[in-house]
Order: structure tokens, then sequence, then C-alpha cells
């Protein structure tokens, strides 16, 4: 009794030092069922004109020993690492180091000759045709918990007889693509790719709870820990990963805050640079993809969007922006089954409600013809290695991506 209500006292307290003044109670409804003491959660952060109108953590960094999410709890981001890493060549590229149509090869001439060559812009948008380590690793039954070190993704990229496709032929999303462009960014500075973020990156904008980890034995403080449901509670999810570049990148809320404001008003970066981080990928057949330098364009109830999300080791995380409405949403969450993007949507529909199109669909009220239960489950190639499957599970139709979990 005495743990649990010394956990509630520090929960309102983390909530009272992290929420800004103008927390909405419309966000605090959307993550109470993660608001406990007994569940891991997710913290938020929202801001509108360049100001946080809301930051705030809703449930358990530490479920063992009782500490709270809080604006400063170190998060594993996953891939929202991504254009940490493109803005790093994209810097490269304007100070001369590098051009994006350079062959890869030029700076890792261990990688196998290609021909046509890959260029270090198909590894900023993924049309390289490099296969994917994570992907691979589990057709091979690896142990994602176990020890996947940076040196281990290189050589599995230096050892890739072939590809998936032509290079600039296709999209296809690949981590060992954002792997090779850190240690381009290493080889090219002489500086570890750690050192180099930490120097030209993170001090520069204040991020000083952020850094990529290149060693999965060192000590983080306040770090959260990531979990997934079990039968009745949760288990922990060992994360001993080191994969520079495309993940790995540990932060925070407030940090990630620093990160977005520059976005809408630089301090770091050149507008060429940022010009940069903006322009999306094209296949060799003049084809424009939705995805640029580590962030995705879309759309989202008639308002243009920008974003990238993460997934690894229980931690789920989003960094979504919307340029012309000057609004932008950071979840990070430290459970596996947690939907980062879909809550950053539903955020948006509580501040953006007015300049919103009316959804089209509700996509909870579909109603499937009986015939499409019987003809619609199969395995679906969405693109080069990409492949989604659709099951019956009653009378619903449920869809599964690889490692992860079905959705109605």
């Amino acid at each position: 009794m005495a743990q649990r209500l010394l956990s509630v006292v520090l929960i309102i307290s983390a909530f009272a030092h992290t929420a800004a003044a103008q927390n909405s109670p419309r966000v605090d409804s959307l993550f109470a069922p993660w608001g406990r003491v007994d569940s891991p959660g997710a913290v938020v952060a929202v801001l509108k004109n360049g100001e946080t109108v809301h930051m705030a953590g809703y449930g358990m960094a530490n479920l063992d020993y009782g500490i709270p999410l809080t604006g400063r709890t170190v998060f594993d981001i996953a891939s929202v690492s991504k254009q940490f890493c493109a803005f790093a060549i994209a810097v490269l590229a304007e100070r001369g180091l590098l051009t994006l149509d350079d062959d890869v090869r030029t700076f890792i001439p261990e990688l196998p000759s290609r021909d046509p060559p890959i260029t270090i812009r198909q590894l900023v948008h993924h049309t390289s045709g490099l296969r994917d380590w994570p992907g691979s690793l589990a057709m091979a039954s690896w142990n994602m918990e176990d020890v996947i070190s940076f040196g281990q993704i290189l050589r599995f990229a230096q050892h890739q007889e072939s590809l998936n496709f032509a290079p600039g032929s296709e999209y296809s999303y690949s981590n060992t693509g954002y792997n090779l462009l850190a240690e381009v960014v290493a080889r090219v500075s002489g500086q570890s790719f750690r050192a180099w973020m930490d120097e030209n990156v993170f001090k520069p904008l204040g991020m000083v709870h952020t850094h990529f980890r290149d060693d999965h034995e060192e000590p983080v403080a306040n770090r959260a820990v990531g979990y997934s449901p079990a039968e009745e509670n949760y288990k922990v999810l060992s994360n001993k990963l080191t994969a520079l570049g495309s993940s790995s990148l540990f932060s925070t809320a407030e940090d990630l805050v620093r990160w977005t404001q520059n976005f809408r008003r630089p301090l770091l970066g050149s507008p060429a640079v940022h010009k940069q981080m903006e322009e999306r990928g094209m296949l060799a057949s003049g084809q424009s993809i939705p995805y640029a330098f580590g962030q995705v364009h879309g759309t989202y109830r008639g308002l243009n969007s920008v974003g990238h999300s993460g997934s690894w080791a229980g931690f789920r995380t989003v960094l979504l922006r919307f340029p012309d409405s000057d609004f932008a949403v950071v979840i990070l969450s430290n459970v596996a089954t947690f939907q980062p993007l879909g809550m950053a949507f539903r955020i948006a529909d509580i501040y953006l409600e007015s300049a919103l199109t009316p959804p089209e669909l509700d996509p909870i009220s579909v109603n499937i013809h009986p015939g499409d239960l019987l003809s619609a489950p199969g395995l679906y190639r969405l693109g080069a290695a990409t492949f989604v499957r659709i099951s019956r599970v009653g009378t619903l139709l449920v869809w599964q991506a690889t490692n992860e979990p079905e959705h109605p």
C-alpha cells in the first residue's frame, strides 16, 4: 500500500513538472487507459505555433521501481532516428564532402560492386534494393532480443550477393541502407557517427539527453524500459541493438520538441539543407514516392503531413508535423501494442478540428460481404520485400505485417 501511494505521488509530481499550463483535458482522456501505476504508457508533446501546448507522461517508465514517465524520460525512438541521419547526410553534401549521387562504394569500398551502383540518394530514399536486415534475420530465425551489433549489420550488407531489385527501380524500406549512411558519415568526417551527431546536431540544439547508442551495455540515466503485454501483466523486452543511423537513437520528448522547432524556425542547418530534407525520392521511371529524408509526406483529412514512426523492443514512437498548420505531435511509448500514429491523428482531430475535412470513412464500421471472408485471406505483396498477410478470425478480417501485431 505504501509503495502504491508513493507511486501515485511520483506520478502527480512528474506530471506537474512536465505539464504545460494549457494541457488539454481531451488529450488527457485519450491517454487515460495508460495513466496507471501498474502499466507502461506514453509521453506526449503537442506543439502549436512553435509553442508546447501539451506535455505530459501517462503510465510508468519502470514497473519494477515505480518510476513514472515524464518529458525527460529517455526512450529508444527507433526509426524516427532516420531523419537525424538524413540530416547529417544533407549537411555533409552541402559542405561538399559528398554528393547524393556518389556510389556508396566511394566511401565503403568493401561493399560488393553493383551495376548500376547504389548511390547515397538511393540509400536515403529506400530505393537501393538492399535487403532489410530485420526481415532477413527473422527469416533466419534470429532471436531479436539477442545482441545485434552495428558491426554485424555492416557485415550483413557486405555479404549480400544480390539485391531485391535494380537500384533506383523500386521503393522498399530498408534499415540496412540507413546503417550504411551512418558509416558514410563516420568515414567522411573522420569521427564516430555518435561523436559527429553530438557535436554537429545535438549539442547545438541543446538536446542534452539525446545520443546514438553505440554500446548496448552503456547505462542510460532516466531510461524507459520496453514492455509487451503478457497474460496477466507485462514482460520486459530486451534491447541489445546498436543499429546506428536507422535506429538506436535515445532521446526525450523535451529534446524532440527542440528538434521539431528547428524545422519551423531553423537554428541549425541552412535553408538549402532544410529544403533538401523535404525532397521526395524519385524512381528511375520518374515516379515520385512519399519518402523524403527520413520523413514521409502524406495527407490527413485534407491537410499535408510530414512524419515518421518507429517500432523496436517494446518502443512505439512517432513525430508528426502539419507544416501548413504550424502544428506537431511527438509521442513516445514503451508498450509494444501502442499505436502512436493513430493517436497522433486523434490529437490532430482535437487541435485542428476546424481545418480538417470530414472523415471519408469510419474504419471501424466497414461492412464486409460474406464472400470476402473467404476470398480475401492470403499473402499480399505491397512492394519489393514488403508483404502483409490477411486472415479470417471469426467474422473479422485482420492484417498482419512481418513481426507486427494483428489489426482489424
